[in-house]
């Protein structure tokens, strides 16, 4: 959810405590854990989501509302795949932040806030016309895609506005730290949060409530909503006409994997807020499990950009199909000449008889 920040450094008398690098990693089995699942999370992240992305954008001509939503989420976790865990892996190595400056520091976390606060808001907003397709199945929506657009535009520009918090001078500093490699000392300079701890707090309740909070409880009330309409709409599939049966169907389908993307996230993302809220009221003093246990939920929370991209091809039978056809170009080929196979051999035989 936030930077790291320091309390060590003797300049620093009103920062908020916090988990602080690089005595964290202790356990060597923690450590190539990290490593391991940071790597992981890059490789498929980047990939998978940018098959999210490349796919939605392909068929722009005949778009769903909700797969307009799905390229947004699509990007956020292609940038967050990318960001987060590579500043992970830089923090393990002891890279020396002091070569990309606060600027580069100032870059990192604004790009890591904001797309960490337009992945729940971009989730709600589909939340929302998740309930009004299935409250309203029929009803016909102009201008929705622009609308859509509108709504898009606007999860970003809001992110983008709480997320400049990090590029104001004096909210991220370069702390030095003497870091033994080797058998040499070195100083080694790292990117920490340095608010003033009053609105730090303020800036950490904040962002508690537009990334888990707010989004969460709507979340909740629109499913509970959703669910309930599910089940009246399932004593009508046997009884009306076509066209509103094939819209019910669709509209469970899409609902189930907007249910499980909302499912996901809430899992990756919800127990690190909390864990990290409570530390920060609790007035605990650092140690090894708080701060094993910490970067464990971390990982949870990295995660969460691999996920969709595994969703879309479990739920999503196009997104699936296209999958298939880039990874497997050869099985794919035989497959179709099976078939072809099959058809003729079965054609020869009702001809025969």
């Amino acid at each position: 959810m936030v930077n790291k920040v320091n309390i060590s450094h003797e300049d620093i008398s009103t920062y908020v405590p916090s988990f602080s690098h690089p005595h964290i990693y202790k356990e060597l089995g923690l450590r190539a854990a990290t490593i391991v699942i940071s790597f992981i999370v890059i490789l498929l992240g980047t990939i998978g989501n940018s098959f999210v992305i490349l796919f939605f954008l392909l068929k722009r001509s005949n778009l769903k509302p909700f797969e307009m939503f799905m390229i947004s989420l699509g990007l956020t976790d292609f940038i967050n795949s990318a960001v987060v865990p590579s500043h992970c892996l830089l923090e393990l190595f002891n890279f020396n932040f002091y070569y990309i400056g606060n600027n580069g520091c100032k870059v990192l976390s604004f790009l890591s806030i904001t797309c960490m606060t337009v992945a729940p808001l971009t989730l709600t907003a589909v939340s929302i016309n998740r309930f009004i397709a299935v409250k309203w199945p029929l009803k016909t929506r102009l201008y929705q895609n622009r609308l859509i657009l509108l709504i898009i535009a606007c999860t970003w520009f809001f992110a983008s506005g709480l997320g400049s918090v990090y590029l104001i001078d004096g909210n991220i500093c370069l702390v030095s730290y003497n870091v033994t490699l080797k058998n040499s000392t070195h100083n080694v300079f790292k990117c920490y949060t340095c608010m003033e701890q009053n609105k730090y707090i303020v800036f950490v309740l904040t962002m508690f409530l537009m990334q888990t909070g707010i989004p969460l409880i709507v979340m909740i009330i629109l499913y509970t909503l959703i669910v309930i309409e599910l089940r009246k709409n399932f004593t009508l599939l046997m009884s009306t006409r076509n066209t509103l049966k094939t819209c019910l169907m669709k509209n469970k389908k899409t609902t189930k994997l907007v249910i499980t993307v909302v499912l996901v996230f809430s899992i990756c993302f919800f127990p690190v807020n909390i864990f990290f809220l409570w530390y920060m009221f609790s007035h605990f003093t650092p140690s090894e499990k708080i701060e094993i246990s910490y970067d464990i939920l971390t990982m949870l929370q990295m995660c969460n950009s691999i996920a969709n991209p595994i969703i879309y091809s479990r739920f999503h039978t196009t997104f699936r199909k296209c999958i298939v056809k880039l990874i497997l170009p050869c099985i794919n080929h035989k497959k179709i000449k099976m078939k072809k196979n099959y058809k003729r051999k079965h054609c020869k035989k009702i001809d025969k008889q």
